[in-house]
């Protein structure tokens, strides 16, 4: 059984960018939006599509129900699409 290292903090964005690894500007792009959404909603999106958590993970983690990470992350897409759509 694989296990995963246990969520780390990293103070500066710019490093943890730099830890990711974008292949593209775009990728960049969207990263920075991703880091201007609400806490609540940026950490689920984090940990799911840059850290590979699965929900049911996430929602360990943070110590909230599983349909709760669901919906951030499905309302945390919707900000991303609009503001995205703004650029």
């Amino acid at each position: 059984m694989l296990f995963r290292p246990p969520w780390r903090k990293i103070e500066d964005i710019g490093e943890y960018a730099e830890t990711l690894g974008f292949e593209e500007e775009s990728y960049l792009d969207l990263f920075q939006a991703v880091m201007e959404l609400d806490k609540k909603y940026r950490v689920p999106v984090l940990l799911f599509y840059y850290e590979r958590y699965s929900t049911a993970e996430i929602a360990s983690i943070l110590k909230i129900p599983e349909k709760t990470v669901s919906t951030r992350l499905f309302r945390a897409k919707a900000k991303l699409k609009n503001y995205l759509k703004e650029e």
